[in-house]
């Protein structure tokens, strides 16, 4: 009875030896990568004149367009003549009642001595992307005027495109240095 023991303890011994294991590994890289493409987003505002009257003096107002571009991404903006009818970005007009028309002009600067146009006349107005949401100035003028324009409201839409390039840079993704021992 006492050998039919010790053999079912060296094989319960055994059935414990085999059941231990050792734990492997095995590694594998995962390259991850994204690609940013040149790409800007514009947002219009409104260039509001303050009211007047006669206008013996000249009229400025000032608003802004808002532009994100990815960083670097060189754009230029460029404004249409608007809707009045016979304007150009050098002579937009205002239009009010009855087709009775303001003169009125756009300007990249302060000084409103830059036409802000297109590329065939007026100056587009060019920056590089910050990857953030900038603000751009318009700067707008009404001239004094000879006669007096009648009462009412005047108004014109004008558009702002910009043009930017989708650049893509592609670069290899970073490989793990390996060292040997």
């Amino acid at each position: 009875m006492v050998a039919r023991r010790v053999a079912i303890s060296l094989v319960g011994l055994v059935v414990i030896q085999a059941s231990t294991a050792w734990a492997q590994t095995s590694t594998a890289n995962l390259n991850v990568s994204l690609t940013i493409e040149g790409e800007c987003t514009i947002g219009g505002g409104t260039l509001a004149f303050p009211t007047s009257g006669v206008l013996t003096s000249n009229v400025d107002a000032q608003s802004t367009l808002t532009v994100q571009c990815t960083a670097g991404t060189p754009y230029t903006i460029e404004l249409n003549a608007g809707t009045g009818t016979g304007a150009t970005p050098a002579a937009r007009l205002l239009t009010g009642d009855a087709g009775a028309t303001v003169p009125y002009g756009i300007y990249t600067d302060a000084a409103r001595s830059v036409i802000w146009g297109n590329a065939v006349e007026g100056s587009p107005l060019a920056a590089t992307g910050t990857g953030v949401l900038d603000s751009i100035p318009v700067y707008g003028r009404v001239p004094a005027q000879a006669s007096a324009p009648a009462a009412g409201t005047y108004t014109d839409v004008v558009t702002a495109t910009i043009i930017y390039l989708s650049l893509i840079h592609i670069s290899e993704p970073t490989r793990p240095e390996t060292i040997s021992y």
